[in-house]
């Protein structure tokens, strides 16, 4: 499979937790990289293979997802496109991935003098109810790939995998008295956050952490959040802090320490001077790249999964086998349901007897797929936060 492209296959539903293979790190990692934007000089991917051998690895692959690489097959906001990137993920095929999903809509240079109209703010973070055509468009479109992350986190934090989330840090109210919205104000990212037990932090994107180059030509305070052990190590490690008039607090400083002359502003034509700005620096780039390479090596086989690496490889041909006869033309997809529950029953009475039934907590009992009607038309497992 070539790095970028998604797997044409089966399965319409978002989750299918119960069917899910546990990640298992080693000398390899492939990284998922959503909303990646166009390849360039010192960007993620070049930075994770030039630090691999740094931290072990043989093997650093990466699978970039963009709609400005493939407008048809990198849609996230058609159906079939969310559905083949989340079986592939439910499949083990990713130990971790990298999320970034677009922020014009979300920009506080929506506010500024001249810069196009705001679609949303902190009372309306959704959007505000009287939206029509383009901008009503733009906003639900906004939203559902900011869904769709959330999404794919607990996906990868289902099967053990680590996720990281990137967006502009949440600044609080304008000088003029505005208050834009921010995805760090979202109920549904701060339910992730706990129940995935993630780590955030914030940086200036003109000099993340450990950069020893000169400073960027713009500050650009930004957010991360994720279940990269990483991050946890990152200076400002906490989240946005306000006062009672929502002014910022931190915990990123005032000021960076540096003087730049180029501000994310509006033109006089109302267009963002951010978009210009979205391609992260080649020094966030390596730092993004170490983050994901130093939490894997701080995540070494444990447990069950490092005891149970061939029964992780017997799951996977399974599921690949059974995606497959399910999505060819003529074959129903209960029987790709049953070659699953079949299959996994056999695998876990064989690994019971190979260690004698002497560690119950080396061996996961086997994922059940229910065979019901529904699921026979759609193969689809129902989703435990339904």
């Amino acid at each position: 499979m070539s790095p970028g492209t998604l797997r044409q296959g089966g399965g319409t539903g978002l989750r299918i937790t119960n069917a899910s293979v546990p990640v298992v790190f080693g000398s390899r990692l492939h990284l998922l990289y959503v909303f990646s934007g166009e390849r360039r000089q010192a960007d993620v991917a070049s930075n994770l293979d030039s630090l691999a051998a740094e931290y072990g690895y043989s093997d650093v692959f990466i699978t970039e997802i963009d709609i400005l690489k493939d407008p048809v097959l990198h849609d996230m906001l058609v159906k079939g496109n969310k559905a083949n990137l989340m079986t592939r993920i439910y499949a083990g095929e990713f130990h971790a991935a990298f999320l970034t999903p677009a922020c014009s809509s979300w920009s506080r240079v929506r506010f500024a003098p001249h810069g196009p109209k705001p679609v949303r703010n902190l009372a309306n973070p959704r959007g505000f109810p009287w939206l029509l055509g383009a901008q009503l468009k733009e906003c639900t479109d906004a939203n559902e790939l900011v869904d769709l992350v959330i999404e794919l986190a607990y996906a990868m934090h289902s099967v053990k995998g680590q996720y990281l989330i990137e967006h502009p840090e949440d600044l609080g109210c304008t000088k003029e008295g505005h208050m834009p919205a921010s995805i760090w104000q979202l109920k549904a990212v701060r339910d992730l956050a706990a129940e995935t037990q993630a780590h955030t932090a914030a940086i200036f994107q003109c000099s993340p952490p450990g950069c020893v180059d000169a400073p960027g030509d713009i500050r650009k305070p930004t957010r991360f959040l994720g279940t990269a052990s990483a991050l946890a190590a990152v200076p400002f490690a906490s989240w946005p802090q306000f006062n009672d008039k929502r002014v910022y607090l931190g915990p990123l400083p005032s000021s960076c320490g540096h003087s730049h002359a180029r501000r994310l502003t509006a033109t006089s034509r109302g267009q963002l001077r951010s978009a210009s700005s979205a391609a992260y620096p080649p020094p966030v780039c390596r730092w993004i790249a170490d983050v994901f390479l130093r939490s894997s090596r701080l995540h070494p086989l444990r447990g069950w999964v490092a005891l149970g690496i061939m029964r992780h490889l017997k799951i996977r041909r399974i599921w690949i086998q059974a995606m497959t006869w399910s999505t060819l033309p003529g074959r129903p997809n209960i029987m790709g349901q049953f070659i699953i529950a079949t299959n996994l029953k056999a695998v876990t009475e064989q690994d019971a007897g190979s260690k004698g039934g002497s560690s119950a907590r080396a061996t996961s009992p086997a994922p059940t797929v229910p065979i019901t009607p529904r699921a026979a038309q759609k193969c689809r497992c129902p989703s435990p936060r339904s």
